[in-house]
């Protein structure tokens, strides 16, 4: 009890530093706890995700394919170039001085495989512009529209980039609940589960340079004071003016998480307040909660022609069961048949289709508890539906035997 309460006061207290963050079910997309998540910031290197959620997306990948690091890609301004462009005559995806690089060089002969991991463990942005320059037709902005074509196809909406990696630009924005959204996807690729989970990767010796040891920067996954255990990705993020960021994914049993925070303060404060959001729901245990009882119901079925409705029962029973964070909607719809008299005991009388968040899951058949016969008024009632159902076969019919009455006094 008091762990859990511990649990619920810590990510109450860092979530008061967060400039945004979402808690998303990676399997239904429901989100289980936000701030601001739809407010559009600065998403710094967690843009990574999107670039290599788009590279993966292509079929028959050969990740041992050698490719040449292009001079684009490892192009850097100096601070002084940079602050006096404002962003009007260089690329954005051009590289500063002191941003997060793996330290490729150009020309260098590498693998794609290398180029992913040095991209998301590495966090380099070298890395990003090579696998952007290849997947843009050698250009790393047609690989940029490509991107934002593509995360939009995900429902990302309030997302627009402006580079394959993350540094600023004023115009470079995303949201925490569409990060969310594009990790949910692209979580669902196992070589992307397993780049983002991986703690180190060492990249060959190449044509440049000697043998190189990357480490995951994502301190959920490594020993240490913010490991956890039930981590498995994704990536961190950070300048001057995003902030500190990061998207991180868990899973315990049968429940799945994405958490994105935006623009804290603390880098500490990122991981133990990640870990406080994903743990506080993923200690949940589940309920269970019976929609129908098999046997007796209250509920009957009025007979026209009958003062007594007619008593019913259901031949099973419905449960459900389900987190208290992600109680769902449900909702029964009852459809009739229309019983011929005499109704026998344990004839079925209609059914109850059951729906959990307007989608049917199930339906349970009703089935009459007593038998009845037909009153007078209730054959009479039958005989009007007979000749409402067949009224073009009775008026045929009756033409017919006028016809044939006419006929008959004439001749005789």
């Amino acid at each position: 009890m008091w762990r859990v309460l511990f649990v619920i006061y810590s990510c109450l207290a860092f979530c008061a530093d967060i400039g945004s963050f979402v808690v998303m079910d990676a399997r239904t997309g429901r989100v289980l706890s936000e701030r601001n998540a739809h407010q559009k910031m600065y998403p710094a290197s967690t843009t990574k995700i999107a670039t290599l959620a788009y590279v993966l997306s292509t079929p028959d990948l050969d990740l041992q394919q050698r490719i040449v690091v292009p001079k684009e890609a490892v192009r850097i301004l100096s601070d002084v170039e940079k602050s006096r462009d404002h962003f009007t005559h260089y690329p954005s995806y051009v590289l500063e001085a002191r941003s997060s690089l793996a330290g490729l060089k150009a020309g260098e002969i590498i693998t794609l495989e290398e180029a992913i991991y040095g991209s998301m463990l590495a966090s380099g942005n070298d890395a990003s512009n090579t696998l952007a320059y290849y997947w843009g037709n050698r250009s790393i902005e047609q690989c940029v529209e490509r991107l934002n074509g593509f995360v939009a196809s995900l429902g990302c909406l309030n997302t627009l980039f402006q580079n394959p990696h993350g540094l600023h630009h004023p115009e470079h924005i995303s949201t925490a609940y569409d990060l969310a959204l594009l990790t949910r996807y692209a979580m669902q690729n196992p070589l992307f589960r397993k780049v983002v989970s991986t703690p180190t990767f060492t990249k060959s010796r190449t044509n440049k340079q000697k043998e190189m040891v990357w480490n995951q920067t994502n301190r959920l996954l490594a020993s240490g004071p913010y490991y956890y255990e039930y981590a498995t990705g994704v990536k961190t993020g950070y300048h001057a003016r995003a902030g500190n960021c990061l998207v991180a994914a868990a899973e315990n049993q049968d429940r799945s998480l994405i958490a994105v925070l935006l623009n804290v303060p603390e880098r500490k404060d990122l991981f133990i307040a990640a870990k406080s959001m994903l743990h506080k729901f993923l200690s949940e245990q589940k309920v269970e909660r019976a929609i129908v009882q098999e046997g007796p119901l209250h509920l009957k079925k009025a007979l026209e022609g009958h003062s007594v409705p007619l008593s019913l029962a259901a031949t099973k029973g419905m449960n459900i069961a389900y987190f208290p964070s992600e109680e769902p909607k449900v909702k029964a719809c009852v459809e009739w048949n229309s019983p011929r008299f005499p109704i026998r005991k344990g004839q079925e009388i209609g059914c109850v289709h059951l729906l959990v968040d307007d989608e049917e899951i199930d339906k349970v058949p009703l089935v009459s508890q007593e038998e009845r016969s037909a009153t007078w008024y209730q054959r009479f009632l039958e005989a009007q539906n007979v000749l409402r159902d067949h009224r073009g076969k009775v008026f045929l019919i009756a033409l017919a035997a006028i016809v044939f009455f006419f006929w008959y006094r004439r001749r005789f």
